[in-house]
């Protein structure tokens, strides 16, 4: 992937303003769709942990080997 710095490009204002609210912007050729350029979503914040707690419980085999992954590896039955 390469990276371009913005002030080499010539891009109008309201597309770098587009892309700071978080909307994608269409590269076209003619008629033709040649790329689509994606904001950064640095803006977003993830939630609060713990918002699940106690609705459901990990058993506990949940890291136990599952017999028909193992049979397949290693030709056990």
């Amino acid at each position: 992937m390469q990276t371009i710095d913005i002030s080499l490009l010539a891009l109008p204002a309201s597309l770098v303003a587009s892309l700071r609210e978080g909307q994608p912007v269409t590269v076209c050729h003619g008629s033709e769709t040649v790329g689509i350029i994606l904001p950064v979503r640095s803006q977003i914040t993830p939630g609060p942990c713990g918002l699940s707690k106690g609705e459901f419980k990990v058993p506990d085999d949940f890291n136990d080997p599952l017999p028909e992954i193992e049979a397949t590896i290693y030709g056990k039955t």
